[in-house]
């Protein structure tokens, strides 16, 4: 390993290339992050890069790995909190933020490595540490996942054709093998340069939320410095941007410091920038024992009391204030799913329930639009739920929707202290349970036959993953169906992707209420897991979501579900019923020796008398 370290220093730029846990004894697998101006290279850019101009194959290791990735990122207490709570959040488009390192190993003998591929290896590493930052612009990242692709290839990741292994026929396509050859490692090396070196501007929106935690350079600096004419970009003076503060590239002058607070709130906490702020005592800290150093944060000081809300209106019709003009693609997929589903008839008391998020607003002004075109007339008006938690106030909704001209009810209810008395296994289904309820008997108690709900396809698919793999269940939420109360439930939005009413919401300037109920931050849910793999499956297969469209259409159908439990009772009934155990009686004594004796002298007693 030492042999190895000092080689590829040599090799790199100083101050470019930083090999993280020094140039000890051990086994030369390195772990690496590479310096580019202001920030750093994405480790998953970097390992992209690595495989696709040189063929060299390297993988990511990330801030998950424990205290021994946080020690070799110098990432402090504060530090790793902020991280964490950004990635905690209800977004799913903050993967890039997770710190990271490429790792390329390299053969301990000759037997895996000669020395002249360890040399090639070594020459990859380090131009792309010099001059990787150029590509950038060629590559595109995608946010849900952190996987870095070139453009060409970012929604065909596997290439136009793939070619499976069952299709392969022994009589048509074999061929014979050619004898090896040395590679041509000083023309790979001499290509790969040449590319980087013409690499021109070919023009990462940031999370302005989140952008205090972005340590690595996105492809808009990289073309901006590009257009400089600048052929290296060698570290700035000074600290990185970011959280990461690696102790193997040197002291740093101030450990990572902000001023906000980024993810879910706590109890009376107003939401500025970022969670886990660095103090004045870590400060002190790092400053006395180096950058190597973690300091513990130090207790929080209490927290004020949260003001109190206003009280809750009831149904107020105001001034009718000027709608959203929602996209016609969302429009499309709402009328499409009336349509197939009968979803809205004539004559109905249309109550949606609001819960402030973008779906639930996005519909709201969705069927305020469908009011004024539909050739059918329906009533609406809103319900919101407030479960009276410092974490959620949906309150900012009343004159919102005031002024809007919509009929509004705002239902107070103590779901959380509830659930404290009552100590539910999970406080998530306990209070979803709890809101449905109160939108039940608040549309029953006002005459409205027809409740609104804005769970979209995204969620579909979501629940239907779920279902099959942890319930072993063949089903997903319906589009309608008559719930409790002869109330009927209806979703708008079951043909609608997520990023559809995303856009909305941002495009039009809806006054979008984060729920950031500490519950739902405490762990990753599985909701939130499977949301992840939904996206990578996407990436390999752009069309995913319109199969499983089409998959679960019949699932969304409340006429389908008697089927199947019939079906499924009658599959139980013809099972082949267990066969009884068969007893086992234990082995009777062999006959005594003496038996044949006693009896010949028994008879003749007998006979003699």
């Amino acid at each position: 390993r030492a042999a190895v370290v000092a080689r590829l220093r040599a090799l790199a730029p100083r101050g470019v290339l930083v090999v993280l846990g020094g140039a000890g004894a051990g086994a030369p697998i390195l772990s690496l992050l590479v310096r580019c101006g202001p920030a750093w290279l994405h480790h998953n850019f970097v390992c992209q890069l690595l495989n696709d101009l040189f063929g060299v194959q390297a993988r990511g290791g990330c801030q998950c790995a424990g205290p021994y990735a946080h020690d070799l990122l110098g990432l402090t207490r504060s530090a790793s909190d902020a991280v964490q709570s950004a990635l905690l959040t209800k977004r799913t488009d903050r993967e890039l933020l997770r710190p990271g390192f490429a790792r390329v190993s390299i053969g301990a003998t000759a037997a895996w490595h000669s020395d002249e591929e360890v040399e090639y290896v070594l020459k990859a590493v380090a131009l792309v540490a010099e001059l990787g930052w150029r590509a950038l612009p060629l590559y595109r990242a995608e946010a849900r996942t952190g996987e870095w692709r070139h453009r060409s290839r970012f929604s065909k990741p596997l290439g136009d054709a793939r070619r499976w292994l069952g299709a392969f026929d022994f009589r048509t396509d074999a061929r014979p093998t050619p004898p090896a050859q040395r590679p041509d490692f000083e023309g790979l090396l001499r290509d790969g340069k040449s590319f980087l070196l013409d690499c021109g501007d070919e023009g990462l929106a940031a999370d302005d939320e989140a952008e205090p935690l972005r340590w690595y350079a996105t492809p808009a600096e990289a073309a901006a410095r590009l257009r400089t004419g600048a052929l290296r970009w060698p570290p700035d003076a000074g600290d990185a941007r970011g959280p990461l503060r690696p102790p193997d590239a040197g002291p740093f002058a101030a450990p990572f410091r902000d001023d906000g607070r980024v993810g879910p709130r706590r109890d009376g906490e107003a939401k500025k920038g970022l969670r886990g702020v660095a103090t004045d005592r870590d400060a002190t800290v790092f400053a006395a024992a180096g950058a190597a150093a973690v300091p513990s944060p130090p207790p929080s000081p209490p927290r004020p009391p949260s003001p109190p809300r206003p009280a809750p209106p009831a149904a107020t019709r105001a001034p009718v204030a000027a709608a959203k003009t929602p996209p016609k693609k969302l429009m499309r997929a709402i009328g499409e799913a009336t349509r197939d589903f009968a979803l809205i008839k004539d004559g109905d008391r249309v109550l949606l329930g609001l819960s402030g998020g973008k779906d639930s607003l996005s519909l709201l002004h969705a069927l305020l639009a469908l009011q004024k075109r539909a050739p059918i007339r329906f009533e609406l008006a809103c319900a919101t739920v407030d479960p009276v938690t410092p974490s959620f106030d949906p309150s900012p909704l009343i004159p919102y929707v005031r002024a809007l001209g919509v009929p509004y009810f705002y239902l107070r209810d103590h779901i959380v202290d509830y659930a404290g008395a009552v100590k539910p296994t999970s406080l998530c289904a306990y209070c979803a349970r709890m809101k449905r309820g109160a939108l039940y008997t608040c549309a029953a108690r006002e005459g409205y036959n027809v409740l609104a709900l804005a769970q979209h396809l995204d969620d579909l698919a979501e629940s239907f993953v779920m279902g099959a793999l942890h319930n072993g269940q063949l089903r997903t939420m319906r589009a309608k169906y008559v719930a409790e109360r002869g109330v009927t439930v209806i979703r708008p939005l079951v043909y609608v992707r997520e990023h559809v009413t995303r856009a909305f919401a941002r495009d039009a300037g809806l006054p979008v209420i984060n729920e950031n109920c500490p519950a739902c931050f405490e762990e990753p849910k599985e909701r939130a897991r499977v949301k992840k793999m939904l996206a990578r499956e996407e990436q390999l297969f752009p069309a995913i979501y319109n199969s499983l469209r089409r998959c679960l259409t019949p699932l969304m159908d409340d006429a389908l579900y008697p089927h199947i439990r019939e079906s499924t009772t009658s599959i139980a009934a013809r099972r082949v019923r267990r066969r009884p155990r068969k007893v086992i009686e234990p082995p009777r004594a062999p006959p005594s020796p003496r038996r044949p004796a006693l009896l010949g002298r028994l008879r003749d007693l007998l006979g003699s008398r």
